[in-house]
């Protein structure tokens, strides 16, 4: 008699193990991005600007798009630079809701829903406009609602 085998033909079974593999990564992702960006956004932000900003707490979520962080100090990293916004100053708490990280990421737009800060003390000394001639053909957009409360 001829049996036919029931054991799952090898590229079945690589191709399983494949799509598993790829479908727990995917699941994966997002959790492994939310802790590493809690861990690393306030370093990249004084690695790749000219500020330099410390903070007690942060707390970032990439689902609901909220950021906390309490107790933020802020300070240009050269401060005789005339060429760059002056921003210097303390808030006791900031706290954004629906900000939309996916858009800030592809397509370099920032979008909030509500942006608090709690006692903020800030002074800002805006640089000098740049020539038309050396800007960009593309903006950055900021939209934005703020409530100061105190």
């Amino acid at each position: 008699m001829n049996e036919k085998s029931t054991k799952p033909s090898k590229l079945k079974k690589i191709l399983t193990i494949t799509g598993i593999s790829v479908l727990v990564l995917l699941l994966i992702f997002p959790f492994a991005l939310d802790a590493y960006l809690k861990r690393k956004l306030p370093d990249l932000i004084n690695d790749k600007t000219p500020y330099h900003l410390t903070l007690d707490q942060f707390n970032l979520s990439l689902f609901s798009g909220n950021l906390n962080a309490e107790n933020l100090v802020i300070n240009n990293k050269n401060k005789k630079d005339s060429t760059v916004t002056q921003i210097s100053g303390t808030v006791k708490k900031l706290k954004i809701e629906d900000f939309s990280i996916w858009k800030a990421v592809f397509n370099k737009t920032y979008k909030a829903k509500d942006v608090v800060l709690t006692d903020p003390n800030i002074t800002v000394v805006f640089a000098p406009k740049k020539d038309k001639k050396n800007k960009c053909s593309k903006e950055q957009a900021v939209v934005y609602t703020y409530y100061l409360t105190g």
